[in-house]
């Protein structure tokens, strides 16, 4: 009998998170207060703006990852992308050293799958759509 209660729980859990919509990232103000609660790798979603050399670095950058109301300054040493500059959207990954955010990663191409209804609607806000 306890197989059986436990076999319904484990479907039960398995059906919840198959029809979840699942979010693969932060806004730059959620992952300012989930950074201060939790130390690992994260994914950050946001428009680019303000880019420059990294003062640090031969071929790093750094600029800001931007939504309606924070911004995220974002430290990327490698090259960037050829798509990449102000006003697109970028999906950026990696970890917070004390208020900067140092990247690993950056995502510009993606499908609007991937993506909740708010951050569709953030990207409209902005005069970005993302199609199929």
């Amino acid at each position: 009998m306890k197989i059986f209660r436990y076999s319904i729980i484990f479907l039960y859990c398995l059906t919840l998170s198959a029809f979840a919509n699942p979010r693969y990232f932060l806004f730059p103000g959620e992952a300012i207060e989930f950074s201060s609660k939790y130390d690992q790798n994260l994914n950050i979603f946001g428009i680019v703006n303000s880019i420059k050399s990294s003062d640090n670095s031969e071929i790093g950058y750094e600029f800001k990852l931007l939504d309606r109301s924070n911004s995220v300054t974002v430290i990327y040493d490698s090259y960037l992308p050829e798509l990449f500059g102000p006003g697109i959207p970028a999906v950026i990954s990696g970890k917070f050293k004390n208020d900067i955010f140092v990247a690993t990663t950056i995502l510009l191409e993606f499908s609007s799958d991937f993506f909740p209804e708010a951050a569709l609607n953030e990207l409209k806000s902005y005069g970005v759509m993302i199609e199929n």
